[in-house]
């Protein structure tokens, strides 16, 4: 969630991102390192959609939550000059790339 303060009348800064999850917040001004790595989930759902049918639906989720959440199926993709390199990333150690996939 998005957290923001009214200065002036019409003019609102943002001030916090709060994890959907975690709900943890960090500030835009202490935590910019974490703030741009927030991922933000936009969509409107289709006709038959688990979410119902034409749904707005939104979620802020810090990366580490996000991680938590697809860290079973992710996949890392490498691009260097003339090479892109496309590895699994392993769910016991997340900072260990698995062997590439070709």
């Amino acid at each position: 969630m998005i957290q923001t303060k009214e200065e002036t009348g019409t003019i609102s800064t943002k001030v916090a991102l709060t994890c959907d999850k975690c709900h943890k917040s960090y500030n835009y001004s202490e935590h910019w390192d974490e703030i741009q790595e927030f991922h933000h989930i936009r969509f409107t759902s289709g006709y038959g959609s688990v979410f119902g049918d034409m749904e707005k639906v939104e979620c802020d989720i810090c990366q580490h939550c996000l991680f938590e959440f697809i860290k079973d199926y992710m996949r890392t993709l490498t691009v260097y000059p003339g090479e892109i390199t496309c590895q699994k990333i392993s769910p016991r150690r997340p900072t260990q790339p698995a062997e590439a996939i070709k």
